[in-house]
């Protein structure tokens, strides 16, 4: 996602994270939140949700990070997950029988919605879950509620599409009021109208119901 040289100037205290993969954004978060403010990262990839941990250990943040192996979806339950040996980013749930390759295997996980993880609250979702991400905002939709979350997403119509009707879904984001911007390959913020939103492919967006802008991050070294 963009957010590898930008950032939300956004002050969130409680952030979530679906899809966490090696825990990147995950240390990210928990270094943003401060001491004060709790990350929950979730992530159904076995192979990878051992690296997350070891990521947030490495970084001295188990106090405030919060590490779930499970997938997040619209219900609570099992589910069949996707994963590759050869691309272990690319997890997802399964909607497709015939998407099923060599290189991948097909894993029972069990799935929760946001919603019933506990949380007081949350003011920064991240999500890249490979086209589940309708899924788990219908999972959310308490989370939602807070006026002033900011949710960072990969976006991708075509993935999405598999798992609900995209003209539904974002018409059910933007009755909440909520507002659309692109993140270009500069960080630069573009703002979206709803219905553009519905073919949308191949890049990570912004949602919020305020308006937000992002600055270019610190060098880590």
């Amino acid at each position: 996602m963009a957010g590898r040289s930008a950032r939300l100037d956004h002050a969130a205290r409680a952030g979530v994270e679906v899809g966490a993969n090696l825990g990147y954004y995950t240390v990210a978060m928990a270094r943003r939140v401060g001491s004060d403010g709790p990350v929950t990262a979730l992530e159904a990839n076995p192979r990878l949700v051992g690296l997350l941990r070891r990521s947030v250990d490495l970084n001295a943040y188990n106090g405030r990070v919060r590490v779930l192996d499970q997938a997040a979806a619209d219900a609570p339950g099992r589910l069949s997950f996707v994963t590759s040996r050869r691309h272990s980013g690319g997890g997802h749930t399964r909607v497709v029988e015939s998407a099923i390759g060599a290189e991948t295997e097909v894993i029972d996980v069990e799935s929760v919605r946001l919603d019933d993880l506990g949380l007081a609250r949350a003011d920064f979702i991240r999500l890249d879950a490979e086209g589940s991400e309708p899924l788990i905002l219908r999972g959310a939709a308490r989370l939602l509620q807070n006026p002033d979350i900011v949710v960072c997403l990969e976006w991708s119509a075509i993935q999405m599409q598999c798992r609900a009707s995209m003209p539904e879904f974002v018409g059910w984001l933007a009755g909440q009021g909520f507002r659309f911007w692109k993140i270009e390959e500069t960080a630069a913020l573009t703002p979206m109208e709803a219905h553009q939103m519905i073919d949308l492919n191949g890049c990570d967006v912004v949602m919020s119901r305020r308006p937000v802008k992002i600055r270019p991050m610190r060098p880590a070294y």
